[in-house]
């Protein structure tokens, strides 16, 4: 069915990274976790049959590769050779162009070194590497001086360009830098430091080029080698320098391309984010990194310091951040106010910080520019209580600071803690299931519930629910919009019975929770919500097949609402709608809030998240979220909509008939980017 650190730590990173030696430079981001699978250090250019050249790990027998096996500077002009200035050892390919007929094949026309992945990476994982994800990094420049030599048109010789020969994707996007899954059909990316006069295209700009974006579909015109079609992709910047790239890959969800890739240039945490659509380009049959000067039509060189590369997405701002926290996150019986972590890959002192709130301010600093890895909280943590901590890390120049994870944890108490729902909450569902911390020692637990405060705070016989050993209790269906009390006492050895405080919570009134959708004709979440089948926006709820509502990404229950938006064509803007028949009266009971759960995806482009409401004759009022980014939010989030926020643009919200849900500017649409949402728990409350 479908529907259309310390000095010592950082020289101990870089003794693990090789850079004690003089092989290439000194990195200027951290090394990930467990280091890259594997490192070309741009040290060797030996020649060798078979996957034994370079450093005895790379090919140049592809059917395609003409490399004569020599330095640049002997025999055909070009080749391979590696350089040192200062203390760094580096790879120069130099394709000079075409001399043939004189010399003939081989003639350096087009050089280019694959490394086999298949045997180094899982085999579940290689095949299909770029859409499962996959990280790399190299560090590179087009030379402008040294061992060069002069551009071949058969027998004509021309200098070296003064202001470098770069390259542009050739051949269904293959480039300087490539990686290719053999996967999937095989799908194939390249990356490559370009110049002015290196194509058409190029005209007034110098930079990383890369797979034009040309759809959603594998193909060969990716390129800008002749006139394809596309977007071309271009970072930026001086190539003739040496820039070091960090690069993550993995397959686009947004309907945009068929990868996205974020680019770390020279150690910044933030990235640039390009969508790509894979090419057709095709060397060796494994999934494979390859580095190449290979279009017969193309001349370049290249300079390359080391190439690497590491199955997963790894951004280099969680390697910048502290890690491994202890008390680890999300403990929730902590007794011990020793806190620990691993430092940043170039952190050198530490800023801790320690609160009862995730929003950590300088008023939480506890302990300035530690050296050590470890703080002890000399006051007292409070029984039962939950805190927050963050590491930032401090680089040498003790003025970069890397912002850490906040995280959490619950410090063990004698009595029943840590309530959930957490004691005057007013959005609980009606049938909660309620949950707590057992104190320190304890055998059973006395439960009592009621909607009288004075029955439950006196535990009185009317609200008692018994004992038990379980640290949960199912209260039932319960009514819309009224408030619960409940506590616990707990019972130790010798029947010592320690009574606990008295919690509440309020019920909310449910809008649409999603989990009655089911694949139904008729009954599927797309048949109550309207979306762009019907409305004409850049909209579609549901997944295109069964099960249409989303099952893996809730925030509670079993079931979201998945909502894509594309506002690349127009009307620029993404629209959902909910009908409500016969119309609700939102203002009785006390009702001030309209609260909903959202999540996006780090791959989604950034777009205004907006909420609108209908009354019966009509009148429409719309609000929307204050962050934009909150699409690109891999977390679910809660939005509190003031109701008043509506009714004063004329709403009468006793008469609500419909609900929007839209991304994009619905007032003054303009083209924007394409992504996907969840929504799910869609409730009314009141305070």
């Amino acid at each position: 069915m479908y529907r259309k650190t310390s000095y010592r730590g950082v020289l101990i990173v870089l003794l693990v990274a090789g850079f004690g030696g003089s092989a290439f430079a000194q990195s200027l981001f951290p090394a990930p976790p467990t280091w890259w699978t594997y490192m070309y250090q741009g040290d060797k250019a030996a020649p060798g049959a078979g996957f034994t050249a370079l450093d005895g790990t790379w090919s140049h027998d592809n059917g395609s590769d003409s490399w004569d096996e020599s330095a640049i500077g002997v025999r055909s002009p070009g080749g391979a050779s590696a350089l040192t200035e200062g203390n760094v050892t580096f790879l120069r390919l130099q394709d000079c162009g075409d001399p043939r007929p004189s010399p003939a094949d081989p003639s350096n026309r087009k050089i280019m070194f694959g490394h086999s992945m298949t045997g180094r990476v899982d085999a579940a994982v290689a095949p299909n590497i770029l859409d499962n994800g996959v990280t790399i990094t190299f560090r590179a420049r087009i030379p402008t001086s040294g061992l060069l030599d002069q551009l071949a048109s058969g027998a004509t010789r021309t200098p070296y360009p003064a202001g470098g020969d770069g390259y542009v994707p050739h051949d269904g996007g293959k480039g300087n830098f490539n990686i290719r899954q053999s996967g999937g059909g095989g799908k194939h990316l390249s990356f490559s430091l370009a110049v002015e006069g290196d194509d058409d295209e190029m005209a007034g700009r110098r930079g990383l080029v890369m797979n034009k974006l040309n759809g959603t579909a594998v193909t060969g015109n990716v390129d800008m080698q002749g006139t394809e079609p596309g977007t071309v992709n271009i970072l930026e910047l001086e190539p003739t320098q040496w820039n070091e790239f960090w690069i993550t890959i993995q397959a686009d969800t947004s309907g945009t391309g068929t990868h996205v890739v974020h680019i770390y240039l020279n150690g910044s945490p933030e990235p640039s984010v390009f969508y790509l659509t894979a090419g057709t380009g095709n060397d060796y049959s494994d999934s494979y990194i390859s580095m190449a000067v290979g279009s017969t039509p193309q001349s370049g060189a290249l300079d390359i310091d080391f190439y690497a590369y590491k199955p997963g997405v790894t951004s280099p701002d969680g390697v910048y951040k502290a890690s491994g926290p202890s008390p680890a996150h999300g403990d929730s019986a902590v007794n011990m106010p020793l806190f620990q972590w691993k430092a940043g890959g170039t952190a050198v002192l530490h800023n801790v910080y320690l609160g009862t709130s995730p929003e950590l301010t300088a008023a939480d600093l506890v302990q300035a520019r530690t050296p050590l890895t470890m703080y002890f909280h000399v006051p007292t943590l409070t029984p039962g209580a939950t805190y927050y901590w963050r590491v930032d890390e401090v680089e040498m120049d003790g003025t970069t600071i890397h912002k850490g994870n906040v995280w959490t944890f619950v410090t063990q108490a004698l009595t029943a803690y840590h309530p959930s729902p957490a004691t005057g909450g007013n959005n609980v569902a009606l049938a909660p299931v309620l949950s707590w911390l057992p104190g320190l020692g304890v055998v059973e637990h006395r439960v009592y519930f009621s909607a009288d405060r004075n029955a439950v705070a006196q535990a009185a016989a009317g609200a008692s629910k018994g004992v038990q050993k379980e640290t949960t209790f199912t209260p039932g269906a319960l009514e819309p919009l009224k408030a619960y009390y409940w506590r616990v006492d707990e019972v130790a050895a010798g029947n010592e019975v320690r009574a606990g405080a008295v919690w509440s919570f309020t019920t909310c009134r449910p809008v649409d929770d999603f989990e009655s959708y089911t694949d139904d004709e008729g009954k599927r979440i797309f048949d109550t919500w309207i979306d762009g089948w019907t409305n004409n926006t850049g909209s579609q709820v549901g997944n295109f097949q069964a099960p249409f509502a989303e099952r893996t990404v809730v925030y509670s229950g079993k079931q979201s609402l998945p909502l894509d938006y594309n506002n690349i064509d127009a009307p620029f803007y993404s629209e959902a709608e909910l009908v409500f028949a016969p119309v609700q009266d939102w203002t009785a009971d006390g009702i001030d809030t309209l609260v909903l759960y959202v999540r996006g995806r780090s791959a989604n482009v950034a777009e205004t998240l907006y909420l609108g409401l209908e009354d019966s004759t009509g009148r429409k009022g719309f609000v929307t979220y204050p962050d934009a980014a909150i699409v690109k939010t891999g977390k679910w989030t809660e939005w509190k909509v003031a109701l008043n926020a509506v009714s004063d643009a004329g709403v009468n919200l006793a008469r609500v008939k419909k609900l929007y849900l839209g991304v994009g500017d619905r007032a003054k649409p303009v083209k924007g980017g394409a992504g996907r949402i969840y929504v799910d728990d869609i409730r009314l409350t009141k305070p």
